[in-house]
């Protein structure tokens, strides 16, 4: 090196991770410096056998202000701080703090404990009412996962689906999901059909996507088990997941399609997929983001970019559904552009299986 950083050296530590060790650093400044240096340096294309290519590197960066610093604990840090890189968006670094190891292990802990879940019966359902907008009345529900551990009391989704996912027990989960809605789904029919919700909606991770036939294969079972309708379940995936992998996910789509299941995008406007390409897929229904809905009553540009997104839905001869609906300012703005469905705080929270058909009477917009 030129000095700036000390004492350095570089070595490649195992399989793709490399380390570099400076020492007699003051601060933290120069190791930042030198990790901005190598994501520019990295990120420059290169030329191998006659083709180009470009590379990309996540950074940890980890230090200490003692004499004789822990090794391996200075070790574990970067490499925690390298993987909080990676979930950033890669190409950048981050430089580690005790948040990140908290998080760590507070990962690790739900991570042991997701492997006893099922089977002591700690995942639980709840149903969210999609009501038709002109009418006031039930068209659907939506089945979200809630977990309830022992020790740990209530987890929010947002923190365990992601380990659910990296862990691979998203797996077992979301096949119990799918044989619990469908269980559902004709108990309702069978207590009270006139009033129990004709369709139900799931949501897909990537994880199950990426299963291909596998996952045609499970839907068609569990309906044939329950002896459930195609068109009354409806599997939801995110634009995003949607964009990961356009080709392959879109032969997914029309092999589920043909069983004769609905699909949903969900989080639509979300991600950086067209309206025009809507078509290149066999959706049912389009979920327009919440982040449309709560911006409708306070943007002139928001109303006009959703009321857009609504003409050309319908226009496909797809169902608009707006999420996270709730004032009846925006449920009168949403019907006044054409809007077709609903869901959110306004009409119902999400509730227990045994509750929903009493809480339908009181999904109405007035």
């Amino acid at each position: 090196t030129d000095g700036r950083w000390g004492e350095a050296f570089a070595a490649r530590f195992g399989g793709d991770e490399f380390v570099v060790v400076c020492g007699g650093l003051a601060d933290v400044a120069p190791a930042e410096d030198l990790a901005t240096q190598l994501v520019i340096d990295m990120a420059v294309p290169f030329m191998l056998k006659g083709q180009e290519f470009q590379s990309g590197v996540s950074i940890g960066i980890s230090i200490s202000t003692e004499p004789v610093p822990g090794v391996h604990d200075l070790m574990r840090n970067a490499d925690t701080a390298m993987y909080e890189a990676k979930r950033a968006g890669r190409r950048t670094w981050v430089v580690f703090d005790q948040g990140m190891h908290d998080r760590l292990a507070r990962s690790m802990q739900l991570e042991t404990a997701m492997r006893h879940a099922l089977s002591r019966d700690e995942f639980h359902l709840v149903y969210q009412p999609i009501v038709d907008l002109e009418t006031g009345q039930l068209a659907s529900v939506e089945a979200l996962l809630r977990w309830r551990h022992a020790g740990l009391g209530w987890v929010e989704p947002a923190e365990f689906l992601p380990i659910a996912e990296e862990s691979g027990h998203i797996l077992a989960i979301g096949e119990w999901v799918i044989n619990e809605v469908c269980r559902q789904w004709a108990a309702w029919q069978q207590q009270d059909a006139q009033h129990a919700p004709s369709s139900l909606s799931i949501n897909l991770s990537r994880v199950q996507i990426a299963l291909g036939p596998q996952l045609v294969t499970l839907v068609h079972d569990v309906l044939d088990r329950y002896g459930v309708p195609p068109e009354a379940l409806q599997l939801e995936i995110t634009e995003r997941d949607l964009m990961k992998d356009p080709a392959a996910i879109r032969e997914l789509l029309f092999a589920l399609a043909s069983l004769g299941v609905r699909l949903v995008m969900d989080d639509y406007g979300t991600g950086t997929s067209s309206l025009g390409r809507l078509r290149d897929y066999p959706f049912h229904a389009i979920k327009i983001d919440r982040s449309f809905v709560t911006g409708m009553t306070r943007d002139r540009q928001v109303i006009a970019v959703a009321h857009a997104t609504v003409n050309v839905i319908e226009n496909l001869g797809m169902v608009s559904i707006a999420e996270g609906v709730e004032t009846r300012a925006e449920v009168a703005t949403l019907q006044a552009m054409g809007c077709r469905f609903g869901q959110g705080q306004l009409f119902a929270p999400p509730v227990p299986a045994d509750q929903l058909l009493a809480t339908v009477s009181r999904c109405l917009v007035s």
